[in-house]
């Protein structure tokens, strides 16, 4: 880890629960305001909050992206699972429910 980062990933590591989750299992971003909150517990104010809040946005962007991708593969993986086992694929729940 790069010398300085240590304290946006704590932070991150520390509001990374701090979302909302979908009822089909997405998660949105973390919440500008317990970013907020975060930085004025610590005093992040002013031009080091911009950069605190891009670098805390820039690695939960990434998580998320990790998180999709793992929820692709695994989708993916069970759509084979089932075309091998002659089920067919499993059914898209946006068009299921549009």
């Amino acid at each position: 880890m790069p010398p300085g980062a240590e304290r946006y990933w704590r932070a991150w590591h520390a509001l990374r629960f701090d979302r909302q989750y979908g009822a089909m299992g997405g998660e949105s971003p973390i919440m500008f305001l317990s970013i907020d909150a975060y930085a004025r517990r610590y005093r992040i104010r002013g031009a080091a909050f911009e950069t605190f809040h891009a670098l805390v946005g820039a690695m939960d962007e990434e998580y998320l992206e990790h998180v999709q991708r793992k929820a692709d593969d695994a989708r993916q993986a069970d759509e084979e699972r089932r075309r091998v086992a002659g089920r067919g694929p499993v059914p898209n729940p946006d068009e299921v429910f549009s």
